[in-house]
Formats: structure tokens, C-alpha cells, sequence
């Protein structure tokens, strides 16, 4: 089982970036701003493209995890991962009925 670390996080996020681009899924670092809506990391659609915004104060390794919680979501069977994304990945995804 792959864990994320602080050594290994960096360059998984890496991975997860250009899976993200591959897919076609603009990924944004931003600052979220304290108010009076609490605000999370997370994907949305914006005029039918898909982007996850993620917080910029995260650390590598929560910003992976924001990663692999989306991108689990899409159908990625046709694209090529490095083993350890990819049993990050389903490792995430809820089990599908039989």
C-alpha cells in the first residue's frame, strides 16, 4: 500500500498535476480568504470545464490528498499511471456494485 509522506509527496502531486491534464482538469492553487462561507479544497465545474481548487496554504502531502479524492472520481481505465497513483487512486474510489 502506498502511503504519502512529506519525502514521496512532491512528486506524486507532480503526477497527479499532469493526470489532471491529461484529463482535460484545469487544477488552481489559490488563497481562500476567511469569511463568513467556510471554504474547502474540492472540484466544481465552471461554464462546463472542470477544475479542483485547491487551498495554497496546504502542504504537499494534503494537496495530494485533495488530488487523489477527485481524480478518483473520473473513469481513468485508458490512461497510463505510475503504480503507485494508480493504487492511490483506487485505493479512494468507492466500490462499485457487482
Amino acid at each position: 500500500m502506498v502511503k504519502l509522506s512529506k519525502s514521496n509527496a512532491p512528486a506524486i502531486l507532480t503526477e497527479l498535476e499532469e493526470l489532471a491534464a491529461k484529463l482535460c482538469i484545469t487544477v488552481r492553487y489559490v488563497t481562500f480568504q476567511k469569511g463568513d462561507v467556510p471554504v474547502r479544497s474540492g472540484s466544481c465545474r465552471v461554464r462546463s470545464e472542470p477544475f479542483i481548487i485547491i487551498d495554497r496554504k496546504l502542504s504537499p502531502v494534503e494537496r495530494a490528498e485533495v488530488l487523489v479524492v477527485e481524480l478518483a472520481k473520473y473513469p481513468l481505465e485508458s490512461h497510463y499511471l505510475p503504480p503507485r497513483c494508480r493504487t492511490l487512486l483506487e485505493s479512494t474510489r468507492p466500490l462499485q456494485p457487482a
